[in-house]
């Protein structure tokens, strides 16, 4: 279970440290049947991290937030940075956010890092929430830790941000293209009905 647990964290290279040392275990015992199911389960977790982007050679854990709005609508985009391996962004579409994108920002951050999930010790966003205090201090304290969030103004992290922001502006208008050409439909076959 802690094995599983550290390949859904990102945290590879102890397990990739356990297996091999079990597979080598195995073959000393000539088990080979289990030598071989631990070599091909190390060759899947290789082959899964080959396929994350390194995008921090330090192996940072870090979290980047991007958002896009077009009045209540738009989308965020979550990007989770796990030994400095990028995964897929978490994308969450806005229908009727009328808030500002500070008390967004700080409502997002304070739901996604409750209980049980625990922060990375830094989370990059585009802006400061107002309450910028009270939710530092409520992160460092959920994960035990230091909890910086940061906005970005140059660097790598600059970089990151901006590709979060790219995500989300490309994830909100990719939707609104769907809308527009279901609704352009909807009103083409109405024409063809007579309605």
């Amino acid at each position: 279970v802690s094995s599983a647990m550290s390949l859904l964290a990102g945290r590879i290279q102890p397990l990739v440290t356990k297996l091999t040392t079990d597979m080598t275990r195995a073959a000393e015992k000539e088990d080979y049947e289990e030598a071989a199911r631990l070599r091909d389960l190390l060759y899947a977790v290789q082959e899964t991290v080959r396929r994350q982007t390194i995008i921090d050679t330090k192996r940072r854990d870090r979290d980047i937030w991007g958002i896009y709005r077009d009045g209540a609508k738009g989308a965020v985009a979550l990007v989770q940075v796990r030994e400095g391996a990028m995964r897929q962004p978490i994308i969450i579409t806005l229908s009727d956010a009328v808030e500002s994108t500070e008390a967004l920002l700080s409502t997002l951050i304070n739901q996604t890092y409750a209980p049980p999930y625990r922060p990375p010790p830094t989370v990059l966003i585009p802006q400061l929430p107002e309450d910028v205090k009270a939710l530092s201090s409520l992160l460092c304290e959920r994960a035990e830790r230091k909890v910086v969030l940061s906005v970005p103004k140059r660097g790598d992290g600059k970089v990151q941000l901006d590709l979060a922001m790219k995500n989300a502006r490309l994830k909100y208008q990719a939707e609104s293209d769907k809308e527009s050409r279901n609704i352009a439909a909807t009103i083409a076959l109405a024409k063809a009905v007579g309605l």
